[in-house]
C-alpha cells in the first residue's frame, strides 16, 4: 500500500500472477495532490475518483509507451477507471536492500542513471525516480515503476525535476551502498537535451534523405514516414506529457481517444474488448455529487457531535442541581 495507491497480486485463468494497482488520490497524507500535480488542467475542481481515473489513464499511457520503446517496465495489460493491470515484476524494491549489501553497486548505479538520461533524450522526466520506484532482482536487473507524475522535458520545472531524480539516486548509492560516483558520471540536463536535439536533427535528416531517394514513395509518403519516425522518437509528444506544447482541449481529446482505442482493442492478453460504457459526463457529475454528499454528511456529523456535547453539558448541570437539592434535604 502506498500513499497514492493500493497494490494487489491477482491471478489470471492461466495461473499467471499479475498486479492490480488501484489509484486512490486524496488520502489524508496526500491531500495536496491538486496543487502538486496538474491533472485537472482546465478544470477548477473534480472529485478524487475522477482524478484517480486520470492518474491511472496517464500511468497506463506512459507505461505502454516506455515498454514499447525498450524501457524496463512492467508489461501493461489493461486499464479501467482508476485501476491499472500489469505484469508482476520479479524482484523487490531497491530500498529493501540492506546497507552495503548490494553485490555490484558500481554496475547498478550507471544502469539507473542511464534510465534517467534515456527518458530525457526521448522527452520525458520521471519526477519520482528513487529507490522506492526501482525494482531489482537477485541478478541485478533493474525495473522502473510508477509513472503518472511524469512530465515533458519542455515543462517549466523539467530541469529541477531531472536534477532531483539524479540527486536521489546519487544520495541513495553514496549513503546506503557506500558508492560515491565520479563527477563525470553525473549527467547535466542541458547536455542531455543538446545531445537529444542533435540526434533528432540527424534522424530527421536521414529520414528526409531516404524519402527523397525512394522510388514511388512520393512527397506525401515521405512526409508521413518522417512524421511517424519523429512521433515515435519524441515520447513526450506521443503521450502528450504535461508541459508539452498542447492545449487543454487537445489533451482531453487525446485522453478520450486513448481510452476509446484501448476499449476497441481490448486488453493485450488477447481477450475480447469490453463494451463501451456511457460514463463520461454523467459519471463525473455523479462523482461530484457523491463528494458533495460526503461533505454534507461530515457537516451533519459535526453538528450532531456538537449537539451531544451541549446535551452532555446540560445533563451535567442538571446533575449538580439535584445534588444541591439532596444536600439541602
Amino acid at each position: 500500500m502506498g500513499k497514492e495507491s493500493d497494490i494487489y497480486v491477482a491471478q489470471t485463468e492461466a495461473g499467471d500472477e499479475v498486479i492490480l494497482k488501484f489509484h486512490r488520490l486524496g488520502r489524508v497524507s496526500f491531500r495536496a495532490v491538486k496543487n502538486k500535480r496538474d491533472y485537472l488542467q482546465h478544470r477548477k475542481s473534480a472529485s478524487w475518483l475522477y482524478m484517480s481515473r486520470l492518474a491511472a489513464l496517464r500511468e497506463y499511457a506512459f507505461m505502454k509507451a516506455l515498454h514499447a520503446n525498450g524501457f524496463p517496465t512492467p508489461t501493461p495489460i489493461d486499464q479501467n477507471r482508476h485501476v491499472v493491470l500489469m505484469s508482476r515484476v520479479e524482484g523487490f524494491p531497491m530500498f529493501q536492500v540492506k546497507q552495503g549489501n548490494m553485490a555490484e553497486p558500481e554496475r547498478v548505479f550507471p544502469v539507473c542513471i542511464d534510465l534517467i538520461v534515456r527518458m530525457a533524450r526521448r522527452g520525458l522526466v520521471h519526477c519520482d525516480f528513487n529507490e522506492f520506484n526501482l525494482m531489482i532482482n537477485e541478478g541485478g536487473r533493474v525495473t522502473l515503476i510508477d509513472f503518472p507524475q511524469m512530465i515533458s522535458t519542455s515543462h517549466a520545472n523539467a530541469k529541477e525535476m531531472f536534477e532531483r531524480d539524479v540527486n536521489c539516486v546519487v544520495k541513495f548509492f553514496a549513503m546506503k551502498m557506500h558508492y560515491v560516483p565520479e563527477e563525470e558520471e553525473i549527467p547535466k540536463f542541458e547536455e542531455v537535451l543538446a545531445e537529444a536535439q542533435a540526434a533528432r536533427t540527424a534522424r530527421a535528416a536521414r529520414v528526409a534523405a531516404a524519402a527523397k531517394g525512394g522510388e514511388g514513395g512520393g512527397r506525401e509518403g515521405g512526409e508521413e514516414v518522417e512524421e511517424e519516425e519523429e512521433r515515435g522518437w519524441n515520447l513526450d509528444e506521443a503521450v502528450k506529457a504535461s508541459g508539452y506544447n498542447v492545449s487543454a482541449k487537445e489533451e482531453e481529446r487525446f485522453l478520450d481517444a486513448f481510452e476509446a482505442e484501448r476499449r476497441r482493442n481490448g486488453p493485450e492478453t488477447g481477450e475480447p474488448a469490453e463494451e463501451e460504457e456511457e460514463e463520461d459526463d454523467d459519471s463525473e457529475e455523479e462523482d461530484e455529487e457523491e463528494e458533495q454528499e460526503e461533505e454534507d454528511e461530515e457537516g451533519e456529523e459535526r453538528e450532531e457531535d456538537g449537539a451531544e456535547e451541549s446535551c452532555g453539558g446540560e445533563e451535567g448541570a442538571g446533575g449538580d442541581e439535584r445534588t444541591d437539592e439532596e444536600t439541602e434535604r
